[in-house]
């Protein structure tokens, strides 16, 4: 049966146990500078622990081997630290470096063993031996080669635990019911992967920004959006207007405005650059006030012909 426990009172039995370091300490070592206190391996990131009832069973053996041959994964790339106890030093040192490889810790107190039995140790029956799972159960072992030894104390039940890094508690609890059964593998790795998710251990958390989410929470101002450069649905683009194009030549007076009466004497106009001259070449704006000519005159001086304004209105001229 697989239980998911988060409960601070589990977790507080796991809490201020202390634990004694066994491998990788120095010939002079003292008890007291390699112990620690348990809330310590996941005071910054999560651990899973291996609760190991007994170091020389072939049992234990294989589950340490089955663990181990996934740290790569579980420390590495899912960033959960991985630590086994023991209830006592008998065989601890060969069982951590032949299948276990990894840190061992002495839990003199039995504080691990006795959350496994909810407060109290969990003890199971020599008969336990004659049902046929256990038997299964050794069989698969030595099929895989793990060899073992009947010396210690086998009958503290273990387990396993993964724990939330700082207070968040329990994520996953384990106890074995019988000898040799053990956490699914795969429980654990997707347990060790949902647990890596939700806290951002590798920077590949659910809480982390999603592509282009850092503009968002940026203190600098988001750069300005470009105008479009193409004309509104069912409007003719607008092509841009040079300098050159925006410059203005002064035209001459046109003849036969009022200010410049009609005279044969009017000097030829200066000629003027191509742009001024195709300016002054361009015909005047059409209007559609009639032009009215005046009556003829009786006497000998021929009437003028007069081009009104454009802004003026044209009116009969009485004779």
């Amino acid at each position: 049966m697989f239980r998911r426990k988060a409960t601070a009172a589990t977790l507080t039995q796991l809490v201020g146990l202390p634990l004694r370091r066994l491998d990788g300490v120095s010939a002079d070592a003292t008890p007291e500078t390699t112990t620690i206190q348990s809330q310590s391996l996941w005071a910054s990131r999560p651990v899973l622990v291996f609760v190991v009832r007994r170091p020389g069973c072939l049992l234990c053996r294989e589950e340490a081997h089955t663990l181990a041959a996934q740290r790569a994964t579980i420390e590495t790339e899912l960033g959960v630290t991985m630590v086994a106890v023991v209830h006592e030093e008998l065989g601890a040192l060969e069982f951590q470096e032949q299948f276990w490889r990894g840190p061992l810790y002495l839990d003199s107190e039995k504080g691990f063993f006795k959350a496994i039995g909810g407060g109290k140790l969990k003890w199971s029956s020599a008969w336990t031996m004659l049902l046929p799972s256990v038997f299964k159960n050794g069989r698969r072992a030595t099929k895989a080669g793990v060899k073992g030894n009947f010396k210690g104390q086998g009958r503290i039940m273990g387990g396993l635990y993964i724990v939330k890094p700082e207070d968040r508690g329990i994520a996953f609890e384990y106890k074995e019911k019988v000898f040799g059964d053990h956490a699914p593998i795969d429980q654990v790795l997707a347990v060790c992967r949902e647990i890596s998710n939700g806290s951002g251990i590798n920077g590949d958390s659910n809480d982390h920004p999603a592509d282009g989410a850092e503009a968002f929470h940026s203190d600098e101002p988001a750069a300005p959006t470009a105008a479009p450069t193409e004309a509104p649905i069912g409007l003719p683009a607008i092509a841009p207007i040079s300098s050159e194009e925006t410059s203005v030549t002064p035209l001459a007076k046109e003849e036969g405005s009022a200010d410049a009466p009609v005279s044969d004497n009017t000097p030829a106009p200066k000629p003027q650059p191509e742009s001024a001259s195709t300016a002054q070449q361009l015909p005047p704006t059409a209007t559609t006030e009639p032009i009215t000519l005046p009556p003829m005159t009786t006497g000998d001086e021929p009437a003028r012909l007069s081009v009104p304004p454009k802004s003026a209105v044209a009116e009969p001229t009485t004779a």
